[in-house]
C-alpha cells in the first residue's frame, strides 16, 4: 500500500519506517526488538498520526485504497490499516465514542507494540489456571478474518490485573498474554500500533462477557472512512487545544 504524500511528512513517516525494519532486521530478542518500535510510535506521536491523516484525506485514491482494508472491529474500534508490509503491519486504532465495550478474552499470533495517542487504554491481564475452583468459559480459536472461529471447548482462566495507560505512554504485548480492553473514559481514545508477522498460526478467543466472536468484517467506504478520520482529527484537535490551555493556566 502506497501513501501519497508531501515531502516534510513522506519524510517523517520514512524515518518510522526505517526504524521498524531496522529493529526487525536486527538480532535483538523479540521483546527487545518490539521496545524499540513501541518508543519509536511513541515518538512519532499525536503530531505525525494528524499530519499523515491530513495528506491522506487529501488524495481520494489513497482514501480509497485506505478504506477496502479498514473497519469497525465487533471490540468497537475503527482498525485503519496504514502500512501493510511483508513483515509488519501499521493501525490506527480509534474508539471514536470512547470505550465503552468489554471485549472477548484473547491472545494474539504476532507480537505488538502501541503508543496510545488519545484518551487513555484499560487493559485486563489473565492467565490459564488449574485450580479447580477456577470457572470455565468457552474457548474458540481464530485463524483468520476469513471465517469464524472453531469452538474448542471449555477453557479454565483467571484474572491477574488491570493495567491503564494514558495519552502519551507506550507498551508491548507478547503473542500467548491473555488480555482484552474493557470500558474506559467516555472520552475518544486511539492507539497507534505495530504488529509483526505472524508467529503462530492461530489465537484464542475465551467468551468471559457472552459475547459470541464474530470476527467476518464489513470493509468500510471510501466515505465512512472520511467521515472518521475528520471526526476523529476534530475530536483530536480540541483535545489537544484543552491541554495547551490547562497547562498554560
Amino acid at each position: 500500500m502506497m501513501l501519497n504524500l508531501n515531502e516534510k511528512v513522506s519524510l517523517r513517516l520514512n524515518n518510522l519506517k526505517n526504524v521498524i525494519k531496522e529493529s526487525f532486521n536486527s538480532t535483538s530478542s523479540s521483546k527487545d526488538t518490539m521496545h524499540k518500535i513501541a518508543q519509536a510510535l511513541q515518538l512519532f506521536g499525536r503530531q505525525g498520526v494528524h499530519e499523515i491523516l491530513v495528506e491522506i484525506l487529501k488524495n481520494s485514491d489513497t482514501l480509497e485504497s485506505i478504506a477496502k482494508n479498514s473497519y469497525l472491529h465487533q471490540n468497537g474500534f475503527y482498525k485503519i490499516i496504514l502500512l501493510d508490509e511483508e513483515s509488519y503491519t501499521l493501525r490506527l486504532h480509534i474508539w471514536l465514542n470512547g470505550i465503552d465495550v468489554k471485549e472477548t478474552l484473547h491472545d494474539h499470533r504476532w507480537y505488538l507494540a502501541s503508543a496510545i495517542i488519545n484518551g487513555s487504554l484499560k487493559s485486563e491481564i489473565w492467565e490459564n489456571s488449574v485450580s479447580d475452583n477456577t470457572k470455565s468459559y468457552d474457548e474458540y480459536m481464530y485463524i483468520g478474518k476469513e471465517q469464524q472461529p472453531l469452538y474448542l471447548g471449555k477453557a479454565k482462566v483467571t484474572y491477574v490485573n488491570t493495567v491503564t495507560r494514558v495519552a502519551g505512554e507506550c507498551y508491548t504485548l507478547d503473542p500467548n498474554v491473555l488480555h482484552r480492553i474493557v470500558s474506559s473514559d467516555d472520552v475518544m481514545s486511539a492507539t497507534l500500533m505495530c504488529r509483526s508477522a505472524l508467529v503462530k498460526n492461530s489465537s484464542r478467543n475465551i467468551i468471559v462477557n457472552d459475547k459470541v466472536p464474530n470476527v467476518i468484517p464489513t470493509y468500510l467506504s471510501t466515505t465512512e472512512l472520511e467521515e472518521v478520520l475528520r471526526r476523529y482529527l476534530e475530536l483530536s484537535k480540541t483535545e489537544t487545544d484543552k491541554i495547551i490551555q490547562e497547562n498554560a493556566q
